[in-house]
């Protein structure tokens, strides 16, 4: 089965429609709207992480749907000192690297030893309770002290994440909240580290970068492409050449009912997706959200104990079916169809069988309206890649939808 990439469409032998979102190339007809992700970024076809508004693609991946979030690190692409939010130990330099290139293309700044050998952004205001997420990017300079350490304070020796990262070997240990480092190949780490902190504080907090053991005068290691964000999960980066930037909630929306086939009495619809974290954010992370012209609304929801659930609900109405959770980041394909003369919910998700909902109330389900993806109205992102949508102008077999989620 074939269909054109991204604003295209193609029947196959199931009689589905697919809009496929993982090229920049808008062909006609497309009856989707992508808004949102100003100050956001996407990848591109050469792999450069590079600023974007919505649709923001990941060329090769989808379309980005997140929630507004903000990096509060200044100067986070290239960290120099001084010429920006920085500090040193006032001997220890930081300067840009034209010959070392983060994941934007953009150079690095390169942490040389001094006295103390680190650097620093401070001033930040911390909740009690409420998870951050630092992430960033580093590549080895001196291999006889492999090692650079990043800690996040909310004041003083109150740390709350803290990790140590060694850019030989590219392994991580950390010593105060959650990490995990991405090897990207040719000497490029990705380092994300999680933390909450315990105590609130107005503008007492920072983070920094050390050079760990006794590295000798002018030796270092490259770091840049600093993300700190609050939240539970890091989102895509958000690139800070200069001060704080704030990325707007990305939406994917369509009207055209007729264009996605769901005007009819019988329809079905699947959405290949992210799975998404339990804690990408609060609430039920929407993978699908139909709205109806008096209140209706069709969903495919992360519930808060992590399992999928199809629902149909309007007032009287509230059919549902859960299935169990899939791994969080992979991407899955999730369905739901519905026919009014059987008053019939079907379901399912890849990995899951195929649940059948039958209610004499669903017969009166009213007409469709708006269809988001990704997210509801303007919260409960699924802060995920969303591939394809494909839909149907009848339900689906069982078995022809358990065969469409499996393949």
């Amino acid at each position: 089965m074939t269909a054109t990439i991204f604003g295209g469409q193609a029947r196959t032998s199931r009689s589905l429609k697919r809009w496929r979102f993982n090229a920049c190339d808008t062909k006609a007809p497309w009856p989707w709207v992508a808004t949102g992700g100003a100050n956001g970024s996407r990848i591109d076809g050469s792999g450069l992480i590079v600023p974007a508004s919505a649709p923001r693609i990941n060329v090769g991946q989808g379309v980005v749907i997140e929630g507004g979030r903000q990096n509060r690190a200044q100067n986070g692409v290239t960290p120099v000192h001084p010429g920006g939010a920085w500090q040193t130990d006032g001997v220890t330099t930081l300067t840009a690297a034209p010959g070392a290139l983060g994941p934007s293309g953009d150079p690095m700044g390169f942490l040389a030893a001094g006295t103390g050998s680190y650097c620093y952004q401070n001033g930040f205001a911390h909740t009690a309770g409420v998870p951050e997420t630092l992430r960033w990017f580093a590549r080895l300079g001196d291999a006889a002290d492999p090692r650079l350490v990043c800690e996040v304070s909310s004041g003083g020796a109150n740390f709350f994440a803290r990790t140590f990262v060694d850019l030989d070997a590219m392994s991580i240990n950390t010593t105060v909240g959650t990490a995990e480092l991405i090897d990207h190949g040719g000497g490029l780490a990705e380092i994300i580290q999680y933390g909450t902190p315990a105590t609130t504080t107005a503008s007492a907090g920072y983070f920094g970068m050390i050079i760990a053991g006794t590295p000798a005068a002018g030796t270092g290691h490259y770091f840049g492409c600093v993300d700190y964000q609050v939240g539970a999960r890091s989102t895509s980066l958000i690139l800070t050449p200069g001060g704080p930037l704030t990325r707007t909630a990305d939406s994917l929306t369509c009207t055209d009912l007729a264009a996605l086939d769901l005007d009819g009495d019988e329809w079905t619809l699947i959405v290949t997706a992210q799975e998404p974290y339990p804690d990408a954010t609060p609430g039920y992370p929407m993978l699908l959200r139909i709205e109806g012209d008096d209140g209706a609304v069709v969903t495919i929801n992360k519930q808060p104990d992590g399992q999928i659930e199809g629902q149909i609900f309007d007032g009287a109405i509230n059919t549902a079916n859960k299935v169990a959770a899939g791994t969080p980041g992979e991407f899955r394909k999730y369905a739901i169809g519905y026919s009014r003369a059987a008053g019939l919910m079907r379901f399912a998700a890849s990995g899951t069988a195929v649940l059948d909902a039958v209610a004499g109330n669903l017969t009166t389900l009213p007409a469709l309206g708006t269809v988001r993806v990704g997210s509801a109205n303007g919260f409960w992102h699924i802060n995920g890649i969303v591939q394809q949508v494909a839909t149907a102008p009848r339900l689906l077999s069982a078995a022809e939808m358990l065969e469409e989620v499996e393949s």
